[in-house]
């Protein structure tokens, strides 16, 4: 069974946080908080999978290289539906872990400075890489999926080559035009939807320089 997506439970590493011991609390902070955004981003390199092969579908079907049912070709569509729902959804969950790592982090300030200069360099050698790699992933995988011609133009067989096959039971198989709908939610047919987190700097007073949050509407 894959791994469902979840928010971590950040406790053990406010626990570890309030022993003040400095280098162990941001080692722990990295064993609390650094394997849910690997997982993050292998659900949504898992997701983009399961959408790149809805769209070769889709392109078989356009260019009548196979003519399948109108149920399996639904049955696609949905499939599609729910694996962008999932990429667009990772990307955001992974970001919300982006921001707390950051702001946990500024918020907690030690007592001197040799202290401090110790923890930045644990915090940018050991917590940065992984968690912007995890976050590059995850991104790359929202454009990658943004750019798929499922996403964009659904499956719309009218004047293409292509087509569909349906049972009727008298002159059976029948072949039927098909026109599903663009999955992108800008594009407003309401079938994707973006989930909806507050990136402002009201919520996330440690906002990285720069920091440019998920489209609300891609």
């Amino acid at each position: 069974m894959r791994p469902r997506s979840f928010v971590p439970s950040f406790r053990p590493a406010l626990e570890c946080l309030e022993s003040r011991d400095l280098p162990s609390a941001l080692l722990n902070l990295a064993q609390n908080l650094l394997p849910p955004s690997v997982q993050i981003a292998a659900n949504s390199n898992a997701a983009l999978t399961r959408l790149m092969t809805t769209d070769n579908v889709r392109t078989s079907i356009l260019t009548a290289a196979s003519h399948p049912t109108n149920n399996f070709a639904a049955t696609t569509f949905a499939q599609a539906a729910a694996a962008l729902q999932e990429v667009l959804t990772e990307r955001r969950m992974l970001e919300i872990a982006f921001l707390v790592e950051v702001n946990i982090f500024k918020a907690f300030s030690t007592e001197d400075q040799a202290t401090r200069i110790h923890d930045n360099a644990v915090f940018f050698s050991v917590i940065v890489p992984p968690l912007i790699a995890a976050r590059t992933q995850v991104i790359n995988n929202e454009n990658a999926a943004l750019g798929l011609g499922i996403v964009n133009s659904g499956i719309n067989t009218i004047g293409t080559p292509g087509f569909v096959t349906v049972t009727t039971g008298i002159n059976s198989p029948v072949n039927i035009d098909i026109t599903y709908p663009p999955l992108r939610p800008s594009l407003g047919a309401g079938i994707v939807s973006v989930p909806v987190f507050d990136y402002s700097h009201a919520t996330w007073p440690f906002l990285p320089p720069g920091y440019v949050p998920p489209s609300k509407n891609p």
